[in-house]
Formats: structure tokens, sequence, C-alpha cells
């Protein structure tokens, strides 16, 4: 939470960060994969919430990016297999 309020109070450089490069969705989705899965799975839970659609609604148009079609859902948990495996 406090980080959230310092980011609305001051810039980057008041705070002393460094806008970092965007993320690569192919290499890891910051969870929003089980998140839209998750909705699906719930969709009586979206539907009774509207800031739930509009992060739903985003989450969509990031996982479709430049193809327009969303990443499967298949390639997302093979990724995160490998991924897990790696570290350990």
């Amino acid at each position: 939470m406090l980080r959230n309020s310092a980011k609305a109070h001051w810039t980057l450089s008041e705070l002393g960060w460094t806008l970092q490069p965007p993320g690569n969705v192919e290499h890891w989705d910051g969870l929003s994969g089980w998140f839209t899965e998750y909705l699906a799975e719930h969709s009586d839970l979206a539907a009774s919430s509207a800031c739930l659609r509009k992060w739903l609604r985003a989450t969509h148009t990031v996982q479709r990016g430049a193809s327009g079609r969303p990443l499967s859902v298949t390639s997302r948990h093979a990724r995160h297999r490998h991924q897990s495996n790696e570290r350990a």
C-alpha cells in the first residue's frame, strides 16, 4: 500500500526509482494467465465487480498483444513449468 501511495504523489526521480523496460509476456505473464482462467471458472465473480471486469478486459488486451490472439493456456502452463524446473 505504501508504495502505491508513493507512486501517486511523487515522480520517479523524486523517489529515486528508474523506469524499467517493459517485460515480455511470452516469458512471464505476472499471473495474468491465472487471473483470466480463474475468472473464466468463476464468472459470477467477474459479473459482480466492475473493477474486475475492467482488469479482465485490460488483461485480455495484453494477452492478445500484436497477434490479436490470446496466448494458449497450454503454452503458458508449459512455459511456467519449464521456468520452475530451471529454478529448482
